[in-house]
């Protein structure tokens, strides 16, 4: 199934006591009043999918060595990030493949999160457990 995404990137006008000012031009602490919001521009695109996209790690929780899987083919690099989001390991998956086979034998036992991302957008999260 191909599904069609929209992406409109939106402006607003704010009034206040300055008059109408493009959002984020008013001092800080003054009062104003979104007043009216234009498309600047919009563009769409194609994703060739039955499903939204997935990631998967398999054990979950993880030991020493996981399995990474992922539905989205255009997955340039997963990484890994420790509870306050900081990136902590990256993994770059070789082209045309849907998984990945890794050592988190060095991680700390906690939560984690894997971010599949291509072209530095994330795609998806997935959260998972690291046990001694």
């Amino acid at each position: 199934m191909r599904k069609l995404y929209t992406l409109l990137l939106v402006s607003a006008t704010v009034t206040g006591a300055y008059g109408a000012l493009p959002t984020g031009v008013l001092p800080e602490g003054e009062p104003c009043v979104i007043t009216s919001a234009q498309a600047v521009s919009d563009f769409s695109f194609f994703i060739d999918s039955d499903d939204e996209p997935t990631v998967s790690i398999n054990p979950n929780p993880v030991k020493s060595y996981a399995t990474i899987s992922f539905s989205y083919e255009h997955v340039d690099k997963i990484s890994i990030l420790n509870i306050v989001g900081r990136e902590i390991k990256v993994i770059i998956p070789e082209p045309g493949k849907d998984e990945v086979k890794v050592s988190l034998a060095d991680l700390q036992p906690g939560v984690y999160f894997l971010a599949a991302s291509y072209q530095g957008n994330t795609l998806i999260t997935k959260k998972f457990l690291k046990e001694e």
